[in-house]
């Protein structure tokens, strides 16, 4: 990419957040200088802070006419994760402000996935964020589960859940959620699931004893003879999808890899409600990747995972990306696993397959094979987790073929 974009001309419509005015006035990021966009660009491409920190440039470059738009082309950083910095950025002050939690709290949400943990709060008021912050933070949530606590909030507030026994602590709310997932549950081991999920989180009595009677189970009392014990046994059931993995040979990239090398890829069977596998003495030194168990992968004969360190350096995944823009090629850019099926049964125009070519493996579509055999077929190409709040797609749906 030629040049700088920052004397592009900014289009307003691109940006769709607009920071609120006097936003940057207190506690602006130290040595950040309005004249100087290029220094915070460059804090913004080398990740030289914490995303709070980071978060507080964005509107800054706003007021320049630095747009999220040009941002993005210039420091690789999506324009969905910037919004959601933004966005974040101010839920984290007005927990600071609040000065309600304690240094080490408020440090729990210092980590690099600080943002999601904090950006579903933004629909709660100011005032209930801390009792929810902290929670998150002594309990050391993940943002998955973060942000089930605070819809969960939200939801328990619109249903008016201490009407049935639930406070609103944000165990309770979680448990509330729980346990109206339960009563709408119609099969009997999903309502039980649910239960024991509530039961786990639960603050209050009050709200186990709602639990506990969904089920009409009484609290287990000791046998004749057996002693009674505080000792707590946690007993909780695994989904389906949460069992749903496959271990793949994870092989070196294209320019190391042979069709010899590819033939000889090792491939585990799983067994068991665990799924459980041994890794043969054969293959001890071989590394694995788990990928999920989509249908494409469980039907493959032998999945083998190729690393590619950059996409943008593999013409077959340009060509196929059909990047049509700098900023759709910067999203292309980066780290990338190839998923093959070195058993080959049918060659057909609109699938993509490896063939030997010299001492190397490239990447050819069946309409250009010129009669050469290949060594695999190409499933997918799959990138890593991305920091975007939202999909329009989820992945796993595309595969389900």
């Amino acid at each position: 990419m030629g040049g700088s974009l920052l004397d592009v001309e900014s289009k307003s419509a691109m940006n769709t957040f607009r920071p609120p005015p006097g936003f940057m006035d207190e506690d602006g990021p130290k040595g950040a200088s309005p004249a100087a966009p290029e220094v915070l660009l460059n804090r913004l491409r080398s990740g030289s802070g914490k995303w709070h920190e980071l978060a507080m440039l964005v509107p800054t470059l706003s007021t320049l006419g630095i747009d999220n738009t040009i941002i993005e082309a210039e420091t690789g950083i999506e324009r969905a994760q910037l919004n959601a910095w933004v966005v974040s950025v101010q839920v984290y002050e007005s927990l600071r402000k609040s000065g309600e939690l304690s240094e080490s709290q408020m440090a729990y949400f210092d980590r690099e996935d600080g943002a999601e943990l904090l950006y579903e709060m933004r629909l709660l008021s100011v005032t209930s964020r801390p009792t929810l912050a902290a929670y998150i933070a002594d309990e050391e949530l993940d943002p998955s589960l973060a942000t089930l606590l605070s819809k969960s909030v939200k939801e328990q507030l619109r249903r008016k859940g201490e009407n049935e026994g639930f406070s609103q602590a944000p165990g309770d709310c979680l448990a509330y959620k729980y346990y109206r997932d339960a009563v709408e549950s119609k099969r009997e081991d999903a309502k039980l699931a649910y239960v024991e999920k509530g039961l786990e989180v639960a603050a209050t009595e009050a709200a186990r004893a709602k639990l506990r009677k969904l089920t009409d189970r009484e609290e287990a009392q000791p046998q004749d003879g057996a002693a009674a014990t505080s000792a707590r046994l946690e007993i909780m059931r695994l989904t389906r999808e949460e069992m749903a993995f496959q271990p793949v040979p994870l092989l070196p990239g294209l320019p190391q890899l042979s069709a010899a090398v590819l033939q000889a890829a090792p491939r585990l069977r799983q067994s068991g409600p665990f799924s459980a596998f041994t890794v043969p003495a054969a293959a001890s030194d071989q590394q694995w990747v788990a990928l999920p168990a989509w249908n494409l992968i469980r039907r493959a004969r032998t999945p083998v995972a190729i690393t590619i360190d950059n996409c943008l350096d593999v013409p077959a995944i340009v060509a196929a990306a059909n990047p049509r823009t700098a900023e759709a090629r910067l999203r292309l850019m980066g780290t990338a696993l190839l998923v093959v099926d070195c058993s080959v049964e049918k060659v057909t125009e609109d699938s993509y397959y490896l063939i030997q070519e010299g001492t190397q493996v490239e990447i050819r579509d069946g309409a250009q094979l010129d009669g050469a055999t290949p060594c695999a077929q190409v499933l997918f190409c799959c990138r890593p987790p991305s920091m975007s709040f939202t999909s329009s797609q989820e992945t796993s749906s595309l595969l389900q073929v």
